[in-house]
């Protein structure tokens, strides 16, 4: 048996693993999914034809 002070620290411990993984789960199911363009746009294309390219990509990729 664990002297309490230790103890108490590992349930602490414990508690926090718990919110942290519920925090993340809870995250992941609420952020909003970016869109085609958006994403398309982070790679620098935007303005040209590869951009447009890369956003019928996309959206044939989330129609699948």
């Amino acid at each position: 048996m664990l002297p309490a002070v230790l103890e108490g620290g590992f349930y602490g411990l414990l508690i926090a693993a718990f919110f942290a993984l519920c925090g993340f789960i809870g995250w992941n199911l609420v952020e909003p999914k970016q869109s085609p363009d958006h994403l398309c746009a982070q790679t620098n294309q935007l303005g040209s034809s590869a951009w447009v390219a890369c956003v019928d990509r996309k959206a044939q990729e989330r129609a699948q």
